[in-house]
């Protein structure tokens, strides 16, 4: 379901005159779900390369957390 919803924001964006309404509402909906990937989804779409970091920021503190159990 969140990866539906973030594909339903790609296509919004992707428009010539996104329905910001529409877009709020699915991040609503993603935040329900997934309140973790909101943040990264906001980062990723002011900036690509810093999603990434993101992504690999929280994976290897994860990754630690996890070692140290």
């Amino acid at each position: 379901d969140a990866k539906d919803e973030l594909k339903e924001i790609q296509s919004a964006l992707e428009e010539s005159k996104p329905d910001e309404n529409f877009i709020a509402r699915r991040f609503r909906n993603l935040k329900r779900m997934a309140p973790e990937i909101v943040e990264v989804a906001f980062e990723t779409l002011k900036n690509p390369l810093s999603g990434v970091a993101e992504v690999i920021k929280r994976v290897s503190k994860k990754m630690a957390e996890d070692a140290n159990r």
